[in-house]
């Protein structure tokens, strides 16, 4: 489901632009952006956006996806975008993934597709500094579009393996199908969507042939069920000219087959199901939402009522969630699509067993209450201010949007139907007109005429068949909803919200004994009197955002035996979810950083360090330095909110994980290098949680503040000493204590039968230690970086296009800090890891073997060395555009003392070598230390295949 604050801080738009020959029309809309439609029917949306820099993203939006097969094509709308990458007019077989990644771009990050049953989207980034890569773009689209991708019998045969493989991967466990069958029957009837799921019929899928492909294709890839999206850092003439050019001289069709939109027969008669199974105990009520008006200003009106509303109704449920007596675990507010005719609203909640109709009465009592009394006038105000904030913010970030999100809400515009298309800017100012009209008793009658009559109602009970509580029968849940709607309900007088200073008195300001500027870099560094250190970096890539994190060494692995053997070590989960500040608990916290302009904090305690998050609004700077000295020495944690999230963390469960097992492995019996489980939330008291959390944040002095964002030394100065360092400080340095275990060594090979599916799963792991000198450092980042990129293609080449043995094998490398008793606290881990059939595991993984066996025999190509370094060069441009990006690398070349001026200019342009990467793969990836970890289905008839 989608919420409505997504939609709203989405909320996107254009004006069209005057073009000859091209139909427009213009009302109320972003003047950024161009829209038009061509002759032949096809429609485009430009804008230029220079988020990130010397980019551009390319969409091509097809109005029609599997609900259109026909019962022969039956998965075929899928297996055409596969085969829109296996071979076009101009790019035959593999050359489209190959320009691509040579242009310095990844297939799947920066390619792809996805299919739904009522649309097909291409996805395609591309750099725009060199403008043969920006036509072959237009070429790849254009293609695409205008019947050139390549249907051919060798492929469609080749492909049948990728398809079938992305349907095991996808595959849900036996519980799940069967509940979403079910529902599907509830919800659609004898409609097709049921009968039109996307992966399709897999008897067809395994026998695929062209004909039926090439007749979807010539059926609905035709120009007035498309749309072209190009946003990104381009000139706007010239990119408009070739769109016109290039897809205004595809043909109209002919004698077009109609595009008739599936009906999905509707109920006004509420319907009531209960399901009892492998479930949790859950109920979910939903019920279709009245259509949109269509005028600009009435349609942005109705979104705010929603919002509100929905806003007001989860707020309620949270507070219900935190009292001791609570009549549900969870209950969260619901509003998305199902499918393209169906659009819901509703709520969600999960519950004790013996509870479910009793925290189905309290949410149905807590909507009555709105709609007979709207939200207190005290609690509206609170809420339509934290609105405002949002938009604000939405409107002064508007230039560092990325034109990814642009691109998408492009798409979803013309898929999904007409409607007001507002910049940042242009919404807030309806906001600002429209807020004011809204008052408690508009909300209480709007609620009325959107939730009150809840026509074709659907009501879906889930029990546990263990849970030995008598199901609710239909008309005992029709009688409590009928009851509930027919019973005057009193107003709530007793929400409200206290708007107070976060600290009474401010401390006493601190000093900035000593200063230190990269000019390179633009950083300051400043030493503090209580002993700590300050990082600012100023930033303009978002001109509403600034990031702060005060970080440590230390960790666990210095946390008394005392105090980690406790339950009490989960405190930084608590204080993340459930703690508040000062005197607010985490309720009133969040609802002050609502309209103050506080984004996200977070606490976070690993085995080597601990530190603080936090994200806001640079024009909330003091509430954010306000926040951060509290989070230090004022966190609140009471029994009451423990439990609260005690409760719900118990109903987590975890099922089968290769990163349990490798997590296992790779602790080497040694308990801290466990992650933190919540199974004993319940046993956490709030003495143990406070014990834990002074003692790794009790100490200011060892802490380094790392702040980027759109500020400036000279403003955070007086700040920094005022509630930086004032912190407690006891002088004291603390480092992370070395594992005393034996290096991992050797093979470690386990094959479990865990799976109810026919699939299997493999991965491949390779953990070691990098050297201990910066540069060295430095220079093994980059190698395993060329190798795993190196290694990715290969295994995709082989195993994925050659093999059509998987779907979407992935190589992932990542460095980490782990003091134990090497010359170095750094190591890198990388993992290998692909699905399969059951009977193809043992093959394939033979396969990798051989990909490996090259790679430290004979190293790489010139040309994969070369890609690997263009591929690198590309990421770092757009990451040093990326402020999340700077405070992780800040964090990390100060802890290992690579001066901070390497952060900007860290690209070696040069390739490595083939002998360099041939040594890299024997160091990195050796044949004879790696840990192999299988899983496979429980039925042993699949045995053989991993003997």
């Amino acid at each position: 489901m989608r919420h409505l604050r997504s939609a709203l801080a989405a909320t996107i738009a254009f004006c069209a632009l005057l073009f000859p020959g091209i139909a427009h029309t213009q009302t109320l809309q972003d003047p950024a952006l161009t829209v038009g439609t061509l002759p032949n029917g096809m429609r485009y949306y430009l804008r230029v956006n220079r988020t990130p820099a010397h980019r551009v993203e390319f969409r091509l939006a097809v109005n029609a996806g599997s609900v259109l097969e026909d019962k022969d094509q039956r998965g075929f709308a899928h297996f055409l975008e596969h085969m829109a990458f296996n071979g076009t007019r101009r790019f035959p077989k593999n050359t489209l993934v190959d320009f691509i990644e040579t242009s310095g771009m990844r297939f799947g990050a920066d390619l792809n597709a996805y299919t739904t049953q009522d649309e097909t989207v291409y996805m395609l980034t591309l750099p725009t500094d060199d403008r043969a890569i920006v036509e072959k773009g237009l070429d790849v689209l254009q293609d695409w579009a205008s019947g050139g991708i390549t249907i051919d019998s060798s492929e469609v045969v080749a492909e049948r393996g990728v398809v079938m493989g992305e349907w095991r991967m996808r595959l849900a466990d036996t519980a799940s199908q069967t509940i979403a069958a079910h529902y599907d029957s509830l919800w659609f009837g004898d409609s097709r969507y049921p009968l039109r799921k996307p992966i399709g019929d897999t008897t067809l899928i395994e026998t695929a042939e062209p004909g039926p492909i090439e007749r979807f294709y010539h059926d609905w890839y035709r120009p007035d069920l498309m749309a072209v999206v190009v946003v990104g850092d381009f000139d706007a003439a010239a990119m408009q000219k070739e769109i016109v050019q290039r897809f205004g001289k595809i043909p109209a069709a002919t004698h077009p087959r109609p595009r008739r939109q599936p009906v999905v027969t509707a109920r006004t008669a509420p319907e009531i199901d209960v399901y009892a199974g492998k479930v949790s105990p859950k109920v979910e009520v939903l019920w279709p939402v009245l259509p949109e008006p269509s005028a600009v200003a009435a349609r942005y009106r109705q979104q705010l009522v929603d919002y509100l509303l929905q806003q007001d109704l989860q707020r309620r449920l949270l507070a219900i969630r935190e009292r001791p007596s609570r009549p549900f675990i969870t209950a969260d507010v619901e509003n998305g699509r199902v499918v393209r005719p169906i659009d819901v609203a509703g709520f969600s909640l999960i519950a004790w067993p013996d509870s479910l109709t009793r925290g189905l009465g309290a949410v149905l009592t807590e909507i009555a209450r709105l709609e007979q009394h709207g939200p207190g006038e005290s609690v509206l105000a609170h809420e339509k201010e934290e609105l405002l904030r949002s938009l604000e913010s939405a409107s002064a970030s508007e230039l560092a949007r990325p034109s990814r999100s642009y691109a998408d809400a492009y798409v979803a515009h013309y898929l999904q139907g007409e409607g007001p298309l507002l910049s940042p800017e242009q919404e807030l100012a309806l906001a600002r007109k429209i807020l004011p009209t809204l008052t408690s008793a508009v909300l209480a009658q709007s609620a009325r005429r959107l939730w009150g009559t809840r026509s074709g109602e659907k009501v879906f009970v889930q029990l546990p068949l263990y849970s030995h509580v008598r199901a609710p029968t239909r008309s005992e849940l029709r009688a409590l909803l009928d009851s509930i709607a027919r019973t005057p309900v009193a107003p709530d007088s007793m929400r409200g919200y206290a708007e107070s200073p976060l600290l009474d008195h401010p401390p006493t300001p601190g000093k900035i004994t000593s200063e230190r500027r990269d000019t390179v870099a633009g950083i300051t560094e400043w030493t503090l009197s209580n002993g700590a250190r300050v990082i600012v970096k100023p930033s303009s890539n978002d001109p509403d955002q600034l990031l702060m994190r005060a970080w440590s060494p230390g960790g666990f692995s210095v946390t008394p035996d005392s105090l980690f053997f406790t339950p009490g070590r989960m405190v930084a989960k608590m204080m993340t979810d459930a703690a508040g500040l000062g005197s607010r608990d985490h309720d009133a916290m969040q609802d002050q950083f609502a309209t103050t302009g506080v984004r996200h904090l977070a606490v976070h305690i690993g085995f080597a360090d601990e530190a603080i998050d936090l994200d806001g609004s640079p024009k909330s700077l003091e509430t954010l330095f306000q926040t951060l000295y509290l989070q230090f020495t004022a966190p609140k944690l009471d029994t009451a909110a423990v439990h609260s999230w005690a409760s719900l963390a118990k109903w987590r469960g975890t099922g089968f994980s290769f990163d349990d097992q490798l997590d296992q492995i790779l602790a080497r019996g040694e308990s801290r290098l466990l992650p933190v489980s919540t199974q004993l939330a319940e046993l956490v008291s709030v003495n143990d949680a406070m014990a834990v959390y002074r003692n790794r944040f009790g100490n200011a002095a060892d802490f380094t503040f790392t702040l980027v964002g759109a500020v400036t030394p000279a403003q955070v100065r007086p700040l920094v000493e005022r509630y930086l360092a004032s912190l407690p400080s006891t002088g004291a340095h603390e480092q992370p204590k070395p594992l005393d275990v034996v290096p991992f060594r050797g093979q470690i090979e386990r094959t479990s039968r865990v799976l109810e599916l026919p699939k299997a799963q493999t991965v491949l792991v390779f953990d070691g230690v990098l050297p201990n000198d910066p540069a060295r450092y430095l220079g093994a980042r980059r190698a395993i970086g060329a190798l795993t990129t190196v290694l990715q293609d290969r295994v995709r080449i082989r195993l994925r296009e050659e093999l059509g043995g998987t779907y979407s094998p992935a190589v992932i490398a990542r460095t980490y800090e782990l003091p134990d008793d090497t010359t170095s606290s750094e190591h890198y881990r990388v993992l290998l890891e692909f699905d399969s059939a059951p009977e193809r595991m043992r093959p394939l993984f033979h396969e990798v073997q051989h990909i490996l066996d090259s790679l430290r025999a004979n190293g790489a190509t010139t040309d994969e060395l070369a890609r690997a370094a263009t591929i690198r060069r590309r990421q770092l441009e757009t990451a040093l555009q990326d402020d999340h990006y700077w405070l992780e690398a800040i964090g990390l070349y100060h802890r290992l003392g690579i001066p901070l001026d390497s952060i900007p200019r860290s690209y070696d342009p040069a390739p490595l070598t083939p002998g360099e990467l041939r040594e890299a793969a024997r160091r990195y990836l050796p044949a004879d230390v790696f840990i192999h970890l299988t899983a496979m289905p429980h039925d042993t008839s699949v045995g053989s295949a991993m003997r």
